[in-house]
This record gives structure tokens, sequence and C-alpha cells, in this order.
């Protein structure tokens, strides 16, 4: 343990980006903390209008299907039907506080269950194909994230804490039928990931990819935490009270608001920075730690640490080339030592 391994690949020319909340329609003023996992989305600015080539399509109802945009030298009509995404199976639990947490289980095999980051989906495994490829040797589950998804979406700092979950987690895992499995994060999924990791015996090991070591959140994103609760947890406030005075937000601030979107922001993340440190020595289980190199914070991290991994259960794995927001979509590079890697473990022999 406690060693390195290196992927070399050709990086994405452009990154994929993410959106910051599924909620969000418009960027409010005020603007989030852009964590780890949900880089920037880039709306309109608030009160700015749009020309009309630069009009958003109408929003398509439920039911229909979208049509293929046909390829070059093809007549309109005669494109093919768009692609089929695969079937959504959500299945429900209740944790111990009530919140209802989506999941979906696929495969069969040892249990790996994959924990999305902040701003995404549990969809975001299937979109970029680990679903897919795990499924014919793994038993899969996907979680969405309270707060994410088809899950609960609660507005309460407590709701967040650490505790609750991974109570959810392990509620997930008992209703899969999983008594013990891995744990592959992204992100956000890998910070919280880890503490369910170092408290309970049925996780075998952990795939922690795209984060540092040490705290849950530092440096500018912590600063911009605290700055961004700073800003809003009066005016929720006034709002839960009835005395917020409307003329003192910018429209896109007050829709923002009204949709729930930054009580929401405000609790996860407030949650967040509260979370304890941890250091590589603390990690229970066998852990392969994925950074891409063109990761600048979490390659940071890397250089503070590499000379700590030594008799931890933690081994550094490089990605040559990708930034944060590209790491999941070039897990391919990494993807058959992912699989290695999570199979030794189950057999004991990492």
């Amino acid at each position: 343990m406690g060693h390195r391994i290196v992927s070399r690949g050709i990086p994405f020319i452009a990154a994929v980006l993410l959106p910051l909340m599924a909620f969000a329609q418009q960027q409010p003023t005020q603007q989030q903390p852009q964590g780890r996992g949900q880089p920037p989305a880039q709306p309109a600015a608030a009160g700015t209008a749009q020309k009309p080539a630069e009009q958003k399509p109408a929003e398509q109802k439920p039911g229909e299907q979208k049509p293929a945009e046909p390829k070059p030298g093809q007549k309109p009509g005669e494109q093919k039907p768009a692609e089929q995404k695969p079937p959504v199976n959500t299945k429900f639990v209740t944790a111990k506080d009530g919140t209802k947490i989506a999941y979906e289980v696929s495969g069969s095999g040892p249990a790996i269950m994959l924990l999305h980051g902040a701003g995404q989906t549990r969809q975001e495994w299937q979109r970029t194909d680990y679903v897919k490829r795990l499924s014919p040797q793994f038993t899969v589950i996907t979680v969405d994230w309270r707060g994410n998804g088809e899950s609960d979406k609660p507005t309460k700092v407590e709701a967040y804490a650490i505790d609750r979950l991974t109570e959810d987690l392990l509620a997930v895992a008992d209703a899969a039928g999983a008594q013990r499995f891995h744990v592959w994060g992204f992100a956000y999924g890998a910070v919280v990931g880890r503490y369910l990791a170092a408290r309970s015996d049925r996780v075998r090991a952990m795939v922690y990819i795209g984060m540092p070591m040490g705290p849950a959140a530092s440096g500018a994103y912590k600063d911009a935490i605290t700055g961004f609760r700073a800003r809003w947890q009066p005016v929720i406030a006034a709002q839960e009270a009835g005395k917020l005075d409307r003329s003192t937000l910018s429209p896109g601030d007050y829709e923002a608001l009204t949709k729930g979107g930054i009580k929401l922001a405000v609790a996860w993340q407030s949650a967040l920075i509260d979370y304890p440190a941890m250091e590589p020595a603390e990690f229970k289980v066998p852990t392969l730690w994925v950074v891409a190199t063109g990761d600048a914070d979490a390659m940071a991290s890397v250089k503070a640490y590499e000379g700590k991994l030594k008799n931890t259960k933690v081994t550094l794995a490089l990605i040559d080339g990708p930034s944060h927001s590209e790491t999941l979509q070039r897990i391919d590079l990494m993807f058959d030592k992912l699989v290695e890697f999570t199979k030794k473990a189950e057999t004991g022999s990492n």
C-alpha cells in the first residue's frame, strides 16, 4: 500500500460543464460558491435581453421525444430517431429521519455503490457508462444524495450532517440486500463516502476520485461558502419570519430564493464546512486515490500528502491530463485498474 499508479492518455479538448443545481433556471446575482464536482453554469445575466438567435428552444413536454439532428448531407425527415436512454428503475428507501432517498440497482455480483458529485444526480453514472460497464460483473447501486435528483430535499443544516448522510447510504445498502459493498465516489461523493468507509465495517474498499485529502472544504472554497452563508442566512430568516423586504433583492436573487434553491445550498454547504478533516492514515479500508494531473487543487494535495502515504491503505493513481470536471468523463483511462483494484479488495489480496 501507499504507492502510486500512473495512467496516461489524451485529455479532453474542452471541459464538460455540469449544472450547479438542477432546480436553477437563472443564476442569482449573488452566485453560489462553486464546489468540487460542480463547475459554474453560464446563463445570461439577469436583466439582459436575449437576441432572437440566442433564445432557448421551447421546453419539451413530458413524453415528447426530441428528434435527432440530421447528419451533414442528410435531409430533414431522413434522420434516425434519437437513441433511447436506459430505462430508469427508481426505488426509494426512507432514512432514519424520514427523508426519502432514491436509488437504483442493476447487474449482479459483488456490490459497488456509486456516489455522485455535488450538483449531479445518480444518472451521471449512467451517462458516463459506468453502470453499463460494471453491471456484467458487479451489483451496481447508484444513489441520489438527499438534496439531489429524486431524493427529498430538506433545507435545514442538520439534515446534511455526516451521520444523516451515512445513515442514508446504509439504508440504501440494506434495501438493496448488500451486506458488504465497495464505494466509488466522485468529488462530493468521495468526501462523504470516505466517512462511511471509516465508520462502517460493511465497506470493503473505496475508490476516491478527484478530491484532496484532509479537510472537506478549505481555502478559497471554504471562504466562498462562509461569505455565501453570511449573505443569505439573514435573508432566509427574514423570509421565514414574514419580514422580507423584496426591494432589497434583485429579481434573479428573489426568484432563486423563492424556488428554494438558496435554502438548499446554504444548508448542505454549511454542513460541509464543518465535516472533520480526514488524513490518509485514517482510511481503514484499501483506498485508490484517483487524481487527474490537470486538477490543480487535487494535485496540490498530492504534493502535500504523497510522502505520507507509506504504511497507509491509500494507493495513489494519477491520470495524465484531465481537469477536475473532466475526471469522471475520462476515468476510462483507469477503468480496468479500478476494477482490478476492487476485485483484489473483494478477495482480500490488496
